[in-house]
């Protein structure tokens, strides 16, 4: 939703490894990926006075929180420590932090912003699924029906523009989305089922299990949750 005028600025930066912003994938379709790099990037210097652009989107102002466990196979240090994570998290400064983003100024493209006060914000629960898909190669599309069928059912809190639903799979599974591949393409990403500010909108992150521990799940995480709040489509 913003950049800089020499580089682009994500939400937070995230301990120990580089995250991008929206990657441009094969198909010409730009995603919010978590891309860890093997080896530290360059140093960069920034600039003098860095302008930040506002194109007039959504954020989320005040997050809640829905820990989606995908079936029965996801590790238990990650379904026994997420939901401390997140009641900690939504409750702290680092939300705090991302409060810059709020939106009441008048996009540089004209149109008017979405008057949005980011705050911190609450933890709806931890919630696991009997996906109906049991397939272990699942693309984008495969999990927004899995997401919308759970929620119709009662399975998950209904969605609405502040809910946020954090989905963890076990080892084993693939996802695709465009022509990328999870733990080789990306970590992880977040979206939106809508491109338009709906309130039949669902928001969502999607965190494959790569095999790099608890610690790997809470930075892959932590970003997902921070570029969600402040870039929500």
């Amino acid at each position: 939703m913003r950049s800089c005028s020499a580089t682009m600025l994500t939400s937070l930066a995230v301990s120990l490894s580089l995250a991008l912003p929206a990657a441009a994938a094969p198909d010409g379709v730009a995603y919010h990926l978590y891309r860890p790099t093997l080896r530290p990037a360059p140093a960069v210097s920034p600039p003098a006075a860095p302008t930040m652009l506002y194109y007039a989107g959504p954020v989320i102002a005040s997050v809640k929180v829905a820990i989606v466990v995908w079936g029965a196979s996801v590790p238990k240090t990650t379904t026994s420590r997420i939901a401390p994570f997140f009641r900690a998290i939504v409750n702290s400064t680092y939300v705090d932090q991302l409060t810059q983003y709020s939106t009441h100024i008048t996009g540089v493209n004209g149109r008017p912003g979405t008057d949005q006060t980011i705050t911190r914000g609450s933890f709806r629960g931890k919630f696991r699924i009997t996906p109906s898909n049991s397939s272990t190669t699942l693309s984008d599309g495969d999990i927004r029906t899995e997401l919308k069928a759970q929620i119709a059912a009662g399975a998950l809190p209904p969605a609405d523009l502040d809910t946020l639903y954090m989905i963890y799979f076990p080892p084993g599974i693939t996802i695709t989305i465009g022509k990328l591949q999870s733990c080789t393409s990306f970590g992880a990403y977040h979206e939106a089922i809508s491109p338009t500010v709906t309130p039949a909108n669902v928001f969502y992150g999607v965190m494959p299990d790569c095999g790099g521990g608890f610690s790997s799940v809470t930075s892959v995480s932590s970003h997902e949750f921070a570029e969600a709040i402040t870039d929500a489509i």
